[in-house]
């Protein structure tokens, strides 16, 4: 084929075939572009889609299949250990304030000593021996510390 004789036979077409030509490839084009690009995000919207419906009509049977009485009591239980959670955070926040996070032996002696004077100890000595762990069990009833 010779790229004169096609450009010949280009030219020689009627006007009404080139625009028909023309529009066929565009239609072509846009087609490829849609089967390439649109058609696998489309249907995979439409898979999410389809699943998000699944999972909110499971979530209103769910919803109808509890008591509202039962779910009250839950969402106050809920609101409840919330509560409780902040005030364990605070109070862990306070104790990280007291206790060093690292053993820093005159941090320690601070605290000791800062104590020992604001519940107005006399502390006659006060002796620190091999490093060795100790832990602690806190007695809600009695309010107080107890080492194991």
């Amino acid at each position: 084929m010779d790229l004169t004789n096609i450009k010949e036979q280009w030219e020689n077409t009627p006007g009404w075939q080139k625009a028909l030509l023309l529009i066929v490839l565009i239609v072509g084009i846009l087609y490829l572009i849609f089967i390439i690009l649109i058609s696998p995000k489309y249907d995979e919207y439409k898979a999410l889609n389809e699943e998000v419906q699944n999972l909110e009509n499971e979530l209103e049977v769910l919803k109808s299949s509890v008591n509202p009485q039962i779910q009250l009591v839950l969402e106050k239980k809920l609101q409840q250990v919330k509560t409780d959670l902040k005030n364990i955070e605070n109070k862990l926040e306070v104790m990280k304030k007291i206790i060093p996070p690292k053993p820093n032996l005159d941090d320690i002696l601070n605290v000791v000593s800062f104590s020992a004077k604001k519940s107005m100890l006399i502390l006659n000595s006060f002796k620190v021996e091999k490093e060795e762990e100790v832990i602690l069990y806190y007695n809600k009833s009695t309010n107080k510390f107890r080492s194991v």
